[in-house]
């Protein structure tokens, strides 16, 4: 339960510094000093770092919690130590390992891993900051929807995911150069980020959520007809042939995943529709064409090979969507009681992936502290 503890804790001062922005936003400082409204941006700038610091302390003091944990500590730590260049670690996580292992002096490998949660909660505290309407719900998707416990086992992956997320911040300023930078800083912790990449596309045209949502039908009864075509080009190409016919030809996805990606489409079209969203909006309009995309892959999921890392990449878009889809809500007392429910369903989706189905492994929790007194004795 010390995830939903953290949570809880990060959640609080979240709220605390919305209500102080709100303050500021709201032009409730119009009329006090210079040194009020300075003080006022100071109080939410601590409360918005101390929504983030228990973040990075948990997952800085774990120790062997996370499946890539222990593969990382007996096997691509050591190998890119020595130099194998046969084992797959991009460039930019190399010098986290090589930075790492000289703070230590090569005596520990717990530095790499505290530098790497560092990257994590830096990235993830600026696209919060930058992008999302409410800090507090996004801190709690990011935890209960089980991306925190993919953070402290797919590292690199994760890296990737939350410097994406940062990357939204200059779409919104129209900067698309810091943009395409950041998808390449991305791509050089892991390759995996390379779907933000090809997500890009949606930056010039919209896949519009609700007719997607309708057309789903016709794309699962029409899914083995789809493998044949991307199989021929597959083929054809020799692009990724080893996914569809190799040893990475592996189906495998949750259920629950499925369940509520599509329940979240079908609640963001119905907020949608309430509040008369017309698609003036350049970033929310490239969330709602990812999430249109993550619905897609949930039709055609028994088709496509290792679907579940590809609904992962796309997953912690959730942390932003969500929330600034709520926030479009104007009744104030219809919005509180929506995020309360909200709140309670990844409460569910939590107790199911980490309690229940201890998802990468991050259960039971130890830290660096025991791992000390388990060497001692």
């Amino acid at each position: 339960m010390i995830y939903l503890f953290m949570a809880c804790i990060c959640v609080f001062f979240g709220i605390l510094a919305d209500m102080v922005k709100a303050r500021i936003l709201d032009g409730n400082l119009e009329y006090a000093s210079p040194a009020s409204i300075f003080m006022a941006k100071r109080y939410y700038l601590i409360l918005l770092i101390m929504a983030f610091i228990p973040l990075f302390y948990i997952g800085a003091i774990r120790y062997f919690v996370g499946i890539d944990y222990t593969t990382y500590t007996n096997y691509q730590i050591p190998h890119v130590l020595n130099g194998d260049t046969r084992v797959k670690v991009e460039y930019l996580y190399k010098q986290v390992i090589y930075l790492g292992n000289w703070i230590s002096n090569g005596k520990s490998y717990q530095p790499i891993f505290v530098i790497t949660q560092g990257i994590i909660t830096l990235f993830l505290f600026l696209a919060v900051k930058n992008t999302s309407k409410d800090t507090g719900l996004s801190i709690w998707i990011f935890v209960c929807s089980s991306f925190y416990a993919f953070s402290l086992s797919g590292m690199r992956q994760a890296i990737g995911s939350v410097i994406f997320l940062y990357a939204l911040k200059f779409i919104k300023n129209k900067n698309l150069k810091m943009y395409v930078l950041f998808l390449v800083i991305a791509v050089l912790f892991h390759s995996s980020a390379l779907i933000y990449v090809a997500a890009s596309v949606f930056l010039f045209f919209n896949l519009k959520i609700d007719y997607t949502m309708i057309a789903l039908p016709i794309i699962y009864l029409a899914s083995n007809i789809i493998f044949k075509i991307i199989l021929f080009i597959s083929n054809l190409t020799g692009l990724y042939s080893d996914y569809f016919t190799g040893v990475f030809n592996v189906i495998y996805f949750r259920p629950v995943q499925i369940f509520y990606i599509l329940a979240v489409s079908l609640s963001i079209i119905v907020i949608l529709k309430i509040t008369e969203y017309q698609y003036d909006d350049k970033v929310m309009n490239f969330m709602l064409s990812i999430q249109s995309v993550l619905s897609i892959v949930c039709a055609l999921v028994t088709i496509i090979p290792s679907s579940s890392r590809l609904i992962y990449g796309l997953l912690p878009i959730h942390i932003l969507l969500i929330p600034n889809v709520l926030n479009r809500i104007e009744n104030k007392e219809l919005r509180f009681s929506i995020k309360i429910v909200v709140y309670l369903i990844y409460i569910l989706l939590f107790y199911r992936c980490i309690i229940i189905g201890n998802y990468y492994e991050t259960l039971p929790y130890k830290t660096i502290y025991s791992g000390i007194n388990n060497f001692l004795n």
